[in-house]
């Protein structure tokens, strides 16, 4: 029997992480929805993921925060190679379409984000790039 891909996703906005939930939910993936940093690197640290999907600009009350998916993406980095495996990260991003952030996405993958996605986005387009980069890291 093979096992239930995991999946990690860090979205502030209650909707749009809601979305992405049930979407890979309804794909037969497992996944575990957090808004805050802090909590969703405290449970990777105690579970095995297969994939973490972040959203680089976290909001608390509708003011960003210093914590948001590149600190994650950077955190993941350095736990999965403390325990020996590797994990991939989708970083996604709306602000890319604000004045100055356009670069967002590119620091994120310069930070070891294996996938870049501009919100808005389908669900299709999600599950694509969930396979494929599952799909590049299996053993």
């Amino acid at each position: 029997m093979t096992k239930t891909p995991k999946i990690l996703i860090l979205e502030d906005d209650p909707e749009f992480g809601a979305l992405v939930s049930d979407s890979l939910q309804r794909a037969g993936y497992d996944t575990s929805l957090f808004s805050d940093v802090s909590k969703a690197i405290g449970v990777f640290e105690s579970e095995d993921f297969d994939l973490v999907v972040a959203d680089l600009i976290i909001k608390k009350e509708g003011v960003i925060t210093s914590e948001g998916g590149l600190i994650l993406t950077w955190r993941i980095r350095e736990i999965a190679e403390s325990k020996g495996i590797t994990v991939p990260v989708i970083a996604m991003s709306g602000s890319v379409h604000h004045l100055g952030m356009q670069h967002a996405l590119d620091t994120a993958r310069h930070m070891g984000a294996d996938e870049v996605m501009a919100k808005p986005f389908s669900p299709q387009d999600l599950l694509e790039r969930v396979e494929k980069v599952l799909a590049g890291h299996q053993d």
